[in-house]
């Protein structure tokens, strides 16, 4: 059975996760979906410098950037990855950040859910054809 959610929402947490990866990637970033018993996993990995583990309780706070060189001109508001756990949660599940041995992974999961109106939209759907 297909997973189903807030389609708006679920694409918003995906491409705040690959954009990251992207912007920090020196040369690749990978994508994988499986499914583990009852959960929908998504993994987004880099080549890029990683995050600290001793700061990784912190990066899905809003607005915090890791990079204090970095600022609203050029590294974002620090929403991102907040953003990615509020939709993680409203459906219920869960963003982490694994251990890597170089750059950042992260693990978006999402459980597979037998009624899938548990979780009601919060945004529209995508436009239907007249």
């Amino acid at each position: 059975m297909p997973w189903c959610g807030d389609q708006c929402l679920l694409i918003r947490a995906v491409e705040n996760l690959i954009g990251n990866a992207l912007r920090y990637a020196e040369n690749w970033v990978t994508l994988s979906l499986s499914r583990l018993q009852d959960n929908y996993l998504l993994e987004v990995s880099d080549d890029g410098p990683g995050i600290d583990p001793a700061q990784a309780s912190q990066i899905f706070e809003p607005f915090v950037r890791l990079d204090q060189s970095r600022d609203r001109r050029t590294g974002g508001t620090g929403l991102g990855l907040a953003i990615v756990r509020s939709i993680a949660r409203h459906h219920g599940g869960e963003v982490v950040l694994l251990a890597s041995d170089h750059g950042a992974r992260f693990c978006l999961t999402l459980p597979v859910h037998l009624d899938t109106n548990r979780h009601q939209p919060l945004t529209e759907g995508p436009p239907q054809p007249s």
